[in-house]
């Protein structure tokens, strides 16, 4: 089986917030910023969700960033600093 097949049957909520990730930016509504959320890094940055039954709510975080959830605390600091700009926006 094509192992991206198998992913997709393992992580099926991860796959379908993913897919309707791409597609909202390929129809124009959702847009990729140019800079990361976090640590404001301009560059390519990758689309993390906190909840994939919020397939839109996606975090724009940097290849560095995106690495570091891995990491508790970094996690409830990045909800943090999400919670303060919605606040501020």
């Amino acid at each position: 089986m094509d192992r991206v097949l198998q992913y997709a049957e393992i992580y099926p909520e991860r796959t379908r917030a993913i897919q309707r990730v791409k597609y909202a930016i390929k129809a124009g509504k959702l847009k990729r910023p140019p800079a990361c959320e976090v640590c404001g890094k301009v560059g390519k940055v990758d689309g993390h969700h906190e909840d994939y039954t919020k397939p839109l709510d996606v975090m724009w975080l940097c290849r560095s960033c995106h690495l570091q959830l891995r990491d508790d605390s970094w996690i409830e600091k990045g909800k943090r600093m999400r919670a303060h700009k919605k606040i501020v926006n």
